[in-house]
């Protein structure tokens, strides 16, 4: 596996056309306070062709994206690429893929569900990282509460030695001491090695017809700068952990950062020296879904409903032909936050975010307790403009957080 990083890197934001489909939120935070500040360096696999994945974990995101079908559906993407050589013109592709059931955790690659060819990088100049992204002219459907693999076709380099001629792929990383990084992130006991994360990394490559991953260790766990726009007509929801780490500062104060290393990994206890994260959750909603100023009604519980999922629809309060999304966690013991929509990191966005500050005494009860703890997060958007008769409101999936 080759990984980059560039002496400096100049953020470029690319306009992306997102219609009215909302952001996941995977990169939430990712581009406070500046652009890329989420991005630790870019990487790929070799100089060949090969496609880089990103591994939207079952065990993590439930219902996330749930049409009426029981179907997991997208219809847009959000990335950051860096071309190391712009003098060649140079273009890229767009794959995802569902789980294999044979060998969980790993890409049905013999049969992608997404394959768009020939994406232009965005015109530029070396040394930028770009965010680059867009919609399908059609939705696309993956097996309701399985891992989606989602990700970027990276044609093999013009030049395949340094200084290098050719497209990698932006990600977030834990520690790489070989690189000397100025930004990475550190997990909590749960993002540990040995802890449970499948290949100790979400971050996976197919190259030459084979499914590979780093050498499973401390330095391998990471995940693409890659978001995906919903179009089952719910919202985007993601787990936040705030930190402070001057090496991870869009995880800091007033922040949080949503990746898959801390953002579902928090470290409230100081596995790692120092640290005490608090924790929270985004919501993100389109402008044409409702304005911003919506409030948001975030649910924190222990497990899943007892009724199993079941559609917002289902619920005589929000029988609204504009609601949307299945509710997911268990609503008869959560407890309920109320935060309210502001401005987006992309402008056609809204963001909610709330962030619970933990006292050293709750600390020191989760401390004590024997055994893993996994919170249950999912937020819920309503549209106060809509005038019914019933609510309009749109769900997000459920997010399970690994406190320890």
């Amino acid at each position: 596996m080759t990984r980059f990083a560039p002496a400096a890197l100049l953020a470029l934001a690319a306009t992306a056309a997102a219609q009215n489909f909302p952001l996941q939120g995977l990169m939430f935070n990712w581009d406070r306070p500046q652009p890329a500040t989420g991005v630790d360096l870019v990487t790929r696999w070799a100089t060949g062709g090969e496609h880089d994945l990103t591994r939207i974990d079952s065990d993590d995101f439930k219902d996330w994206g749930r049409d009426a079908q029981g179907q997991t559906r997208i219809q847009g993407y959000l990335t950051w690429l860096y071309d190391s050589d712009y003098g060649t013109a140079e273009s890229y592709g767009l794959v995802a893929y569902a789980e294999d059931t044979a060998t969980p955790n790993t890409p049905a690659f013999a049969t992608p569900l997404l394959n768009i060819a020939n994406i232009p990088m965005p015109p530029g100049t070396a040394g930028n990282i770009y965010r680059v992204g867009g919609t399908f002219n059609q939705p696309v459907s993956f097996p309701a509460n399985g891992d989606v693999f989602l990700g970027l076709d990276l044609p093999a380099m013009v030049n395949p030695n340094p200084p290098y001629d050719g497209i990698w792929v932006g990600t977030a990383s834990r520690q790489i001491p070989a690189l000397n990084l100025q930004t990475f992130d550190q997990p909590g006991p749960r993002g540990q090695v040995g802890a449970g994360i499948p290949f100790e990394t979400y971050l996976s490559y197919v190259v030459n017809g084979a499914v590979r991953h780093a050498a499973p260790g401390p330095s391998s766990l990471q995940q693409l700068a890659i978001d995906v726009m919903l179009a089952n007509g719910g919202v985007g929801g993601v787990a936040l952990t705030q930190t402070n780490q001057t090496s991870n500062p869009s995880s800091n104060a007033p922040l949080g950062t949503s990746n898959f290393i801390s953002g579902l990994h928090p470290d409230i206890n100081g596995t790692n020296p120092g640290r005490a994260d608090d924790i929270g959750f985004g919501v993100t909603t389109h402008l044409q879904q409702m304005p911003v100023g919506s409030p948001v009604f975030v649910l924190l519980a222990f497990g899943p409903s007892p009724l199993g999922s079941t559609p917002v629809t289902s619920f005589p309060i929000a029988n609204n032909p504009d609601s949307a999304g299945n509710v997911c966690i268990d609503f008869t013991t959560a407890e309920t936050f109320l935060a309210f929509t502001a401005a987006g990191q992309v402008n056609t966005m809204g963001e909610a975010q709330l962030i619970i500050p933990l006292s050293a005494a709750t600390r020191a009860v989760i401390a004590g307790i024997t055994g893993p703890l996994d919170l249950w997060w999912q937020g819920f958007a309503l549209d106060a403009t809509n005038v019914g008769p019933t609510l309009e409101l749109r769900a997000s999936g459920c997010v399970i957080q690994k406190l320890k």
